[in-house]
């Protein structure tokens, strides 16, 4: 795209930044505490296995996974203005969005590979610095502190509450204060996980056998939930598919060709579904 701006080393550039201040309000998360989600979405999107959340007046944040270059790291918003922008990048620009609206002293982000590896610092939406990081660190790792008064304010607590509502389908190996979100289901809890067409669904009875709800997930990452009737059998169901196109909000799924083809999977499993569920209901 030809946007005015100053060349970058690899490839990159910065967008102006007038255009990203007047497109930040449209992108933004509904509540700044939100930013965990996306950045499991991102961590999911870089391959990672690991991701792991803990502290309370800092929050500490490191994954695996593909790292990010320099050159990404010194334009952080600039998937935002690119059509088909890597996953992993746009969703990164949104954590970033969103931890900044929760105030913090500064956020600091370490990503790289020995002496590739660098080390983003910003506390708001300008002024980022991108030095060497010469520190022990693999992988990347992410802090977002509030000082002092960031336990008092709740700034950690909000986010890690955030995370594990939503993150309902990301890989085991996600955790947050080192328990994955996404427990066991319950014994004699009746579950199934299928795979089918580049979706991830996983099916239980639903809490009202006249009512079907649906939680619609981008990486393993809650969006939306909604409540339908399907034709033949209710259920309660989650559905994840990395190529769902999101709102600017991140707050619902686009209805758009593949959210239909997911609401035809869940309807057609749920189908089969139907024996176990009419056990259940009838023990």
């Amino acid at each position: 795209m030809s946007e005015p701006g100053e060349f970058r080393e690899a490839g990159y550039f910065r967008v102006d930044r007038a255009k990203a201040l007047e497109k930040l309000s449209s992108f933004q998360l509904e509540r700044g505490e939100q930013f965990l989600l996306p950045l499991a979405r991102c961590a999911a999107a870089a391959g990672a296995r690991l991701l792991a959340v803990s502290g309370r007046t800092t929050l500490l944040a490191s994954f695996d996974g593909t790292p990010f270059t320099r050159g990404e790291l010194e334009d952080p918003y600039g998937a935002l203005f690119i059509e088909g922008a890597d996953p992993r990048r746009l969703h990164f620009a949104a954590f970033l969005l969103g931890a900044l609206r929760t105030r913090p002293r500064e956020v600091r982000v370490s990503s790289g590979r020995g002496a590739d590896r660098h080390l983003l610092r910003t506390s708001g939406l300008e002024g980022e610095r991108v030095v060497p990081d010469d520190g022990r660190d693999v992988g990347t790792v992410v802090h977002v502190g509030w000082g002092p008064l960031g336990w008092f304010k709740g700034a950690a607590g909000p986010a890690k509450r955030a995370a594990l509502e939503a993150w309902v389908l990301t890989p085991p190996g996600f955790t947050v204060d080192g328990a994955p979100p996404w427990g066991k289901p319950s014994p004699g809890r009746l579950v199934s996980l299928q795979e089918t067409g580049g979706l991830a669904l996983r099916l239980e009875p639903p809490d009202d056998p006249a009512e079907t709800r649906i939680t619609f997930c981008s990486l393993g990452v809650a969006v939306e939930t909604i409540s339908t009737l399907l034709p033949e059998a209710q259920v309660r169901a989650w559905v994840n598919d990395a190529a769902f196109s999101l709102t600017a909000s991140q707050s619902a799924v686009v209805e758009d060709v593949r959210r239909q083809a997911a609401l035809d999977a869940v309807a057609a499993a749920a189908a089969e579904f139907l024996p176990e569920t009419a056990r259940r209901f009838a023990a």
